[in-house]
């Protein structure tokens, strides 16, 4: 799928890009076996997605690396998905790259990079239209 194209591209290595279908449902077996170092949740999505505070607080996940060192993160955006191909999907290879490699890209400001972006194109900054990282 996509998503799995864009934490490649931001130098990651998705753990479900092997598995079979569209949207799946991972169990937490799965999960704890993969023992991810980073877990990405979209905003968008059925009515049963919970957030990273649901994950980090989640005792069956308590030694999976991403929660014990905090790396269980929102993908954003709350307005339009950025992890889509849409035309705001460049942000979200920004913001991943930057999520995953800061030391890589330092003085890469994704929401510096967001603003610009919809002010040029929608004729509001991000921050504006009420976006946040």
């Amino acid at each position: 799928m996509y998503q799995s194209r864009l934490v490649e591209m931001a130098g990651g290595r998705p753990l479900g890009k092997d598995l079979k279908g569209g949207w799946v449902t991972v169990s937490a077996e799965q999960i704890l076996k993969w023992d991810p170092e980073v877990i990405l949740i979209p905003r968008y999505g059925w009515k049963d997605v919970k957030g990273p505070e649901a994950v980090k607080e989640d005792p069956r996940f308590k030694d999976v690396k991403a929660v014990k060192e905090n790396k269980v993160w929102w993908f954003p955006s709350e307005l339009t998905p950025w992890d889509w191909p849409t035309p705001q999907c460049p942000l979200g290879l920004i913001w991943l790259a930057k999520t995953l490699h800061p030391e890589l890209f330092q003085n890469l400001d994704p929401l510096t990079e967001a603003n610009k972006f919809y002010k040029e194109f929608y004729g509001h900054t991000f921050t504006e239209l009420g976006g946040s990282l």
